[in-house]
């Protein structure tokens, strides 16, 4: 090889940098992916090539979102990437980098901002005519609408996206897509849809298996996840329904998931949860205080996964249901303890709406210890605490994945607000 390296040569480079830094993104190596995303982003930017530049930065960003957690970084660098693609004129490279900030900002909670990006890359890819990547918007804009309540949207872009994968005989995302599909329509209260779409995911995962002849560890592994899915969303359905059986049977199923060593940190994280929200009724039924001894432990797990996935906004809303929990038992210097650990870490990781939230439960707690003595001495029902600790809007919000509505602050009543500056199972299942 002569010693001045051809282009040619180090665009390969490149480009072998780039996919080794994707294969370090699955095997969850944050140091090695970042380290072979930064080599081909250098080789790049030596012979100019501004598309392979901005997939490398895509790239980078990826890492600090997906392993290292880092949301404000990973916007940083999105940001350069879109900058590096309008300079390109390449219209797929300038829809895709903004596709991915789009995602970016859904993981902030910044819905608006996502909202708004997804209808910008939607006209970009409708115009090229790239029915994959439509799909794929229509089924994260459905994904969207659905913690805003807006719901109908939801639906509407959902089924969309349906018809798109259904002609392109995407089997595998349209059996994952029904998973938020069941969600939109429990949240809708129609569960008889919800049932219908149940039995129709079934049926994909059987095309599924009878599509695939020569199956793989790594097709074993896509349909062992979308069949973990049906179970968790067969568990969802059967947990709407009033019956104790049905309620136990929905118990069952999500204890058999958290067992399951093949179901993913998502699902498994969705099982505690519901678990928890399970326990939390039979508490409100019973007053039996020795139901929180049962739910300790399942947030104790909570925590874990969340840390482990650097899912910092699940870690939040535990912790801010830890504080909750602790109000039941008249401990305010836990309750504010937990509310602290939950501030710091939506600060840390820029989750901006998510820190005004928890500083305003902080603000409101301090405005109500006098009643939460008070409430102490008059010995208050278990039902009236649960009730005054509102425990079911949190399990709500986390469930459901709702907005974060922040009030308007009033002048005459200043809060004590501090000012602050999760990719995501489907991408890694839709591209493994």
């Amino acid at each position: 090889m002569p010693q001045e390296l051809p282009t040619d040569y180090k665009q390969r480079e490149a480009s072998i940098a780039w996919l080794k830094g994707w294969f370090y993104i699955y095997k969850r190596d944050a140091d090695q992916a970042l380290k072979q995303f930064e080599h081909s982003l250098a080789l790049r930017e030596e012979f100019g090539g501004k598309l392979g530049i901005a997939y490398s930065l895509v790239g980078i960003a990826l890492v600090f979102t997906l392993l290292i957690g880092d949301y404000d970084r990973a916007v940083k660098y999105y940001e350069q990437s879109t900058t590096i693609a309008e300079e390109s004129g390449n219209k797929w490279c300038i829809g895709f980098c903004n596709f991915r900030m789009a995602m970016q900002h859904t993981l902030k909670g910044d819905l608006d901002h996502a909202i708004m990006l997804y209808k910008q890359v939607l006209t970009i890819f409708n115009e090229l005519n790239n029915k994959y990547m439509v799909a794929w918007i229509l089924s994260s804009i459905g994904e969207v609408y659905r913690p805003r309540g807006d719901l109908d949207r939801a639906l509407e872009s959902l089924e969309q996206g349906f018809s798109l994968e259904r002609e392109l005989g995407r089997i595998r995302e349209l059996a994952l897509d029904h998973d938020t599909l069941i969600h939109v329509l429990i949240d809708k209260g129609d569960i008889k849809r919800a049932e219908q779409a149940l039995h129709d995911l079934k049926q994909l995962i059987n095309q599924l298996k009878d599509k695939q002849i020569n199956e793989s560890p790594k097709t074993n592994r896509v349909i062992g996840e979308i069949a973990s899915l049906y179970l968790l969303n067969k568990a969802l359905v059967l947990k709407t329904n009033p019956r104790a059986r049905n309620r136990v049977e929905a118990e069952e199923i999500f204890k058999q998931i958290l067992e399951d060593e093949g179901s993913s940190i998502e699902n498994r994280s969705r099982a505690l949860t519901n678990l928890c929200e399970l326990l939390l009724t039979e508490l409100r039924m019973t007053n039996d205080l020795e139901v929180l001894e049962e739910i300790n432990p399942l947030i104790d797990r909570l925590l874990e996964i969340a840390e482990k996935s650097h899912s910092y906004s699940i870690l939040c809303e535990t912790h801010l249901l830890q504080a909750k929990l602790s109000l039941l038992t008249f401990d305010i210097k836990k309750t504010q303890r937990f509310l602290t650990q939950a501030q710091e870490i939506a600060e840390r990781f820029g989750l901006k709406l998510l820190a005004i939230k928890i500083s305003n439960e902080h603000d409101k707690l301090l405005k109500q210890l006098s009643m939460w003595e008070n409430l102490k001495e008059s010995k208050a029902s278990l039902t009236e605490r649960m009730e005054l600790a509102r425990l079911n809007e949190q399990m709500e919000d986390m469930i459901r994945k709702r907005v974060i509505e922040v009030p308007e602050l009033s002048d005459e009543e200043p809060v004590f607000i501090l000012i602050v500056q999760r990719e995501e199972d489907r991408y890694s299942l839709s591209h493994s």
